[in-house]
């Protein structure tokens, strides 16, 4: 791990160590912090196998998120915070030993993670999209899908509720496999996570079948 990297580190923790909305909201903050530390693993894992700058794409992905430490109001909000990360940021990416392209690139790459909009010039480049590519494969991992059933309250639904719900997670699957993202690391492993969650929900949708009649073959 370099230098600039254990910085930023210590800069997200403290961020969220120091937020009063986070304070008040602890399931989120746990929450947003393990994200955080996933989508750089997965930012990581993606860049080394494809020979970018993995010092540079892990520290945007540690730092993709850190607007989350104050409480957004309005859906806009939520459009705008990688670009209000890149403000909350700018300051403190001074203090690494990166270069200049570094730099752009990191503020770049997360002001355009949730919308595809930055409000300064920069190249949309693999780099840049990678970052959102991270974030995105988080969605669809073993510990989202967990965390998916209990926000839907899926053990408080009927079966015929749950049945719906496990169909709708079956056709996003499917629509996932015919997606293609930045590279084709990061495209390989949104594949293999949509076919692990589609295996899934099949199996569950048979189980939910066979709950409420006898099925005879």
């Amino acid at each position: 791990m370099t230098a600039n990297i254990e910085a930023t580190i210590q800069f997200v923790k403290d961020q969220f160590q120091n937020s009063y909305y986070l304070q008040t909201h602890p399931y989120e903050s746990s929450y947003r912090l393990e994200h955080t530390f996933r989508v750089a693993n997965i930012g990581l894992e993606i860049a080394k196998k494809e020979q970018l700058d993995w010092e540079a794409m892990t520290i945007a992905c540690l730092l993709h998120d850190v607007s989350y430490t104050i409480e957004f109001h309005s859906k806009q909000d939520w459009l705008d915070h990688g670009r209000t990360a890149v403000k909350m940021i700018t300051t403190f990416l001074e203090t690494l030993n990166l270069s200049e392209q570094q730099k752009q690139d990191i503020r770049f790459g997360i002001a355009i993670h949730v919308d595809g909009v930055a409000d300064f010039p920069g190249n949309e480049n693999t780099f840049a999209l990678t970052v959102s590519d991270a974030d995105n494969i988080d969605r669809y991992d073993a510990y989202r899908v967990f965390e998916g059933l209990k926000s839907q309250g899926f053990d408080e639904m009927d079966v015929t509720k749950k049945r719906e719900y496990v169909s709708t997670q079956i056709i996003r699957m499917k629509a996932l496999l015919q997606e293609s993202y930045a590279t084709k690391t990061a495209t390989a492993m949104l594949h293999l996570r949509a076919n692990t969650n589609l295996l899934f929900f099949q199996q569950l949708d048979t189980q939910l079948n066979t709950s409420t009649h006898l099925v005879v073959r």
